[in-house]
This record gives structure tokens, sequence and C-alpha cells, in this order.
């Protein structure tokens, strides 16, 4: 058994301990919280069509806002969830761990990098006797209001366990109950019983370039991980096709900023897709537009919406690692260029994570290297098609992103074996 085990009061997730749970959460701290702040919950109906374990990550701004969530919960639900609370400062007396374990149906989690396998086991096996978790993903409070960075692996437990990940955001709770203060106060300035204003936002993940072809096999697997997808469609067409798929579609452009940021209503996790891909293009300046000014007015409408994250897919041609080198976050580029889209993910990175750092968003770049698999044919795709079924008998070494997607009919991508290629249809 690891520490979390030890540490874990099992007792308060008993019929009992979770009756008095919920008079607490309901009775208590629901009156308590509601004399101090108005309460406005957005996106609820989310959770409801939800049946089974679910993983809610959440920011953290106060002491308060794990009863806020709780309660903004339908009871059904509050009373089958888990919140994961930091091990080291919940836990460290058997009579603290108790009480907040009572409460507010804690469960011990290490906060160390060295005993997070034993904490994540630990949670996956709550997912597995049907509870669901609240995960508050910055690991401590934000001292600021600001969305802090991210924990890595925050949600793997559910992932792993394939439950549906719901990003939940709590704004107004840090006015409430600052870091640092041992009780809630006014809003400064405001009458003897003027109230916050409190908002618990149910999130869905919003999405560029979802009809392309790496957006078309994220919004698959999104929709298969059971999250909430939004996608931007530009053209009927696009909106056709991502309908089909069964995501929300919102009509607008990555060059429209107020459609952006219509878009993402409602929206706690954007990932940023799309993007022009030519090497030789026949109109450069909507090339720049779109993979310079583009991924900027995303940032801009997320900052606008409250995002939490920003997940931007930009190119390992924006990396420019120096020739015999292996490129990473921090290799400094080699100062040229090998055509005008390499410039562009290259300025349009680097510009995205100006605008996301003076604005206080997270923001984490992907730099695949040129992504193939099915049902893509044309371009690089063709050559490397041709190479495996040998009708090309020479290739530059070099390395490619693969995909998983839908197979066609229509669609031959080779076998990889040891002999011969031998083409799947």
């Amino acid at each position: 058994m690891s520490a979390v085990d030890h540490q874990d009061e099992a007792w308060s997730r008993s019929a009992p301990a979770r009756a008095v749970r919920e008079l607490l959460i309901c009775g208590l701290f629901g009156p308590l919280v509601g004399a101090y702040a108005q309460r406005e919950i957005i996106g609820l109906e989310r959770v409801a069509e939800l049946s089974g374990p679910v993983v809610f990550v959440a920011n953290h701004n106060s002491h308060v806002d794990t009863p806020v969530l709780l309660r903004a919960l339908p009871g059904r639900r509050r009373r089958r969830t888990a919140v994961a609370a930091a091990a080291e400062y919940f836990y460290s007396t058997r009579s603290l761990a108790a009480a907040v374990s009572l409460t507010f149906g804690t469960v011990p989690v290490a906060r160390h990098t060295e005993s997070a396998t034993g904490s994540f086991a630990f949670l996956e096996r709550l997912i597995q006797d049907g509870w669901s978790l609240v995960l508050f993903a910055e690991g401590t409070r934000s001292r600021d209001g600001r969305v802090g960075p991210l924990r890595s692996g925050a949600a793997a437990p559910g992932a792993r366990q394939g439950v549906p990940s719901v990003p939940v955001h709590l704004g107004g709770t840090g006015a409430i109950m600052p870091p640092g203060r041992s009780w809630m106060v006014r809003p400064p300035g405001a009458g003897a019983m003027s109230r916050h204003t409190v908002i618990v936002r149910f999130g869905a993940v919003f999405l560029t370039g979802g009809s392309g072809f790496i957006g078309g096999q994220l919004a698959v697997a999104l929709l298969a991980r059971g999250d909430e997808v939004v996608a931007l469609a530009r053209s009927e067409e696009s909106a056709r096709s991502l309908g089909s798929r069964g995501v929300e579609v919102a009509r607008g452009d990555v060059l429209d900023r107020d459609t952006l940021v219509r878009a993402m209503a409602g929206c706690e996790i954007v990932h940023h897709v799309a993007g022009v891909n030519s090497h030789c293009p026949r109109d450069p300046g909507q090339l720049w537009r779109v993979n310079v000014v583009g991924p900027q007015n995303v940032v801009d409408a997320a900052v606008r919406q409250g995002v939490m994250r920003v997940v931007f897919t930009s190119s390992a041609a924006s990396l420019g690692e120096p020739h015999g080198t292996i490129g990473n976050e921090s290799t400094p580029h080699r100062g040229a260029f090998l055509s005008i889209y390499e410039q562009s993910k290259y300025v349009g990175e680097r510009a995205a994570f100006a605008a996301a750092e003076a604005k206080g968003l997270p923001l984490v770049a992907l730099n695949p290297t040129p992504v193939q698999g099915p049902p893509r044919t044309g371009g690089n795709g063709a050559i490397i098609i041709a190479f495996l079924n040998r009708r090309l008998r020479a290739f530059v070494e070099t390395h490619v992103s693969l995909t998983c997607g839908t197979w066609s009919p229509r669609i031959c991508w080779p076998r990889a074996t040891a002999g011969p290629a031998t083409a799947t249809c």
C-alpha cells in the first residue's frame, strides 16, 4: 500500500458520513457562503447529461472553492464525489485529516513528483469504485486570481480509466476569501450586506481547425473521451462535416476576433489547430495572416472569455534547430528559414507565447513533425506510400508523426512488415 492509502480516511465515504456531509455542505456552508456571495452556475446541463464517474478539473483561488463547487453539483453527483487534497497540508495530523475528509469528502494526494504514482493509483481505484473526483490542477491556490501553471498529468487518472474530464472555472471566489485570510470578506467600499458574485462554469472544449487532418482526428478523440466539443467552422461545408461528427458547430474565422469571442463562450480549454500548411502557397499573405495573426487572435479571445488554458498545435518547423542537433523548447533558432511556412510557424508561435504571457494565460505548444496517416494520400503522404509500396526506390531519411485515423475502403496505407510492404485498405 502507498502512503496515501495509509493517510486516507476511508470511513468518510460511508453512507452515514455522506449524510452528515450533505447536511454540512447544503445546510451550513451553502448559507454561509451565500451570505457573502450570490452564485451563478453556467453549463450544469453538461454535467447532468453524464452518467458514471467524472473528473472535474478546476482552477483554485480560495479555500471556499471546494464548498462552492460541491454545492453547485447535483445532489446525486455530489454525494459520490471526492475532492483531491494536498496530503502534506490537510493530512499532516489525524484530527485535521478526519475533519476535512468528513466535511468535504477529501482524499489525500501527494503533490511531490516522487509520490505521484501512488496517488494516481489510489485515485484510479476510487474511479473504479464509482466515485467522481475534483482535482485542482494548479496544485495550489492562485495568489492574484489568474490561472497558474497547470500540473502535468492532473487528469491522468480519469484518462487512464476512460472517464470524462469536465473543466470547471471558478470565478470570484478569491475575492470572498483571499489567500491569507481566515474568514470571508465583503466587497470593499460596499454596504454592510453587499455580496460578491461567484461564477461556477462547467465548460466545453473549443477547437479550431476541426475540419482539417489533425483537428479532425482530435475532435474524434475528444468526443470519444466524453468531452463537449465546440468547433469553429469557416464554411458551410466545414460546418456540415463537423456536425456529422457530433460536435457543436460555431461559425467564425480565426482572423475575426469577434466571432472567436462569441464562439468560445462557456468553453474552458481551447485547442488551436487551424493553420495553412503549404511550402509554396499561392497567397503567401493569407498563410501569414492565418499562421501568425490567427494564434494571437485566439489568445486574445481566450483571455476575454476567461479560458483556463490554450493548447496550440504549432510545428517542428518552428524550432529551427541548427544542422546536426536535436531541437527542444530552448533551442536557439538557426536564423534562416527554408520556406515562408517555416517562418510563419516560428513567428506565430512566439507571438502567441508573448501574448499569452502578457495577459497571464497558460499556453502550451505542440510541435509535431509532418503528420501522416489515413486518409491522407496526397502531398508528402503520397511520397511515403509510394516508398513503402516500393514504387519509389530512394527516400531521404526523415521523421514523421502518424495519426490513427478512420480507415476508408478507398484509401490504402501500407502495413509495415519485415518483408515486402503490404497495403491495408
